[in-house]
């Protein structure tokens, strides 16, 4: 069955970019094949067909097991291995107790009878069960080739090769038109390719920088990727510009931590004066309180007047305001030799937090951008293999013969079959329209 959809699987991409809507046999063909598939719908009998068929992979049965219990006069019916189950690709049948059973190439009936058999043997029942087994979804077939429609289509029993190309909207011509809309659609998607291209490029290149902030370190190189090709003129300008947003980074930083080191600098002299003269102060408040003392002395024995004790007392309150600004004012400037240390060490942290929220963004956009280039290689590489076979479509004539092949899997070998329009189709075949051998 995989081998089968290897075939079709790349014509099914075809109806993405042909404007199938081009010229048909003619519209009598078509008319004919329309109306060729209804009456051959009510026509052709169906449970012959469904009698003989032999089950393969993809094909999904529904299964109901039953059993006759005498003690109880009454119907049991087994629910695990009653529903729908679908055919493995490798012809087996997975089901509860019985485990996996091959099925490919038996009928229903040989399914119901081995379905029953093994249930009986398994659990050891007296009796066999009752098993019945029908299709209840047949596996697709095929259409590719010359058809507007190329792909996978449900199967019914009896279906005709005339009632199958009937479901992929019969013959398909692919125009002149078509083939310049095609190379269009190559040219802007190489544009879109380009463009992507360079937005990744890019992202590169500022991914690096970022990783440099993140580590510290002074200067940084680009990944092998981008030295490759430094020489073509984009490049350099994606690799300079972000030479320069580096070292304007590493300026910005360098001068703020230099603005904090002079600011710590001159906190540090300022402290230095002020101890000094706090020093000197202490000095004058030791000598006014000497001085204090004596006339104190003096005025108490009547020896001086009391108005010069209160000069003394006045100026000895007026060091020790002094005394006071001074320790004020070098608290303030310890605090700032402080918080400028602290400063000093978290410039660079910042500058890391900034840089590692735009490598976040960074990285998402580089994987979104992956994920579109992957997605535009893969229309250009579709568009491009099938190209030879729509340039050969558009050079048919209206009247060059074309010929219906069944490509049907026997035995694990693909068998091609030139037929007619009344032919069978069977599930899993792949009706290939083409021109006529010359």
């Amino acid at each position: 069955m995989e081998l089968l959809e290897n075939v079709v699987s790349g014509a099914v991409h075809m109806k993405s970019f042909f404007a199938f809507d081009g010229i048909v046999r003619t519209l009598r063909a078509r008319a004919m094949l329309v109306l060729g598939s209804v009456i051959l719908g009510l026509l052709l009998p169906v449970s012959a067909m469904a009698d003989d068929y032999l089950v393969g992979p993809q094909d999904k049965l529904k299964i109901e097991v039953v059993e006759w219990r005498a003690t109880t006069a009454s119907i049991f019916e087994w629910s695990p291995l009653t529903g729908e189950f679908t055919v493995s690709t490798s012809g087996n049948l997975s089901m509860p107790i019985l485990g996996n059973l091959s099925v490919s190439g038996k009928t229903v009936e040989q399914i119901a009878d081995e379905v029953s058999e093994k249930l009986q043997k398994s659990v050891g029942l007296q009796q066999r069960p009752s098993a019945s087994v029908e299709v209840a979804e047949y596996r697709p077939f095929f259409v590719s080739g010359l058809v507007a429609s190329p792909g996978k289509y449900d199967y019914f029993p009896g279906l005709t090769v005339m009632q199958a190309l009937s479901m992929a909207g019969g013959y398909a011509r692919t125009t002149d038109r078509d083939m310049m809309g095609l190379q269009q659609d190559v040219l802007s998607r190489r544009g879109s390719l380009h463009e992507l291209e360079s937005e990744r490029l890019s992202l590169i290149a500022r991914n690096a920088r970022l990783d440099a902030v993140l580590q510290g370190a002074s200067e940084f190189s680009f990944p092998q990727e981008l030295q490759k090709i430094a020489d073509q003129p984009d490049i350099q300008k994606i690799l300079n510009d972000e030479k320069k947003i580096f070292q304007q980074t590493r300026s910005a930083i360098e001068a703020e931590k230099q603005a904090l080191e002079n600011s710590k600098d001159f906190a540090a002299e300022q402290m230095h004066v002020l101890k000094s003269k706090a020093t000197a102060l202490q000095k004058q408040a030791d000598l006014a309180d000497a001085e204090l003392g004596k006339i104190s002395t003096l005025v108490a024995k009547g020896l001086s007047a009391s108005n010069r004790q209160f000069g003394a007392e006045q100026f000895v309150s007026e060091l020790q305001n002094r005394q006071l600004d001074v320790s004020m004012a070098l608290i303030s400037a310890q605090q700032t030799v402080s918080q400028a240390e602290f400063r000093i060490g978290d410039v660079e942290a910042d500058y890391r937090l900034d840089a590692q929220k735009q490598q976040v963004d960074v990285r998402d956009r580089l994987t979104a951008i992956d994920e579109k280039l992957r997605t535009v290689r893969a229309q250009i590489g579709t568009i491009e293999l099938f190209a030879p076979q729509a340039a050969a479509i558009a050079a048919l004539d209206d009247d060059e013969p074309l010929v219906t092949v069944i490509i049907r899997n026997q035995n694990g070998e693909l068998k091609r079959v030139t037929v007619d329009e009344l032919a069978e189709v069977l599930p899993g075949d792949v009706v290939l329209v083409e021109q006529a051998a010359k």
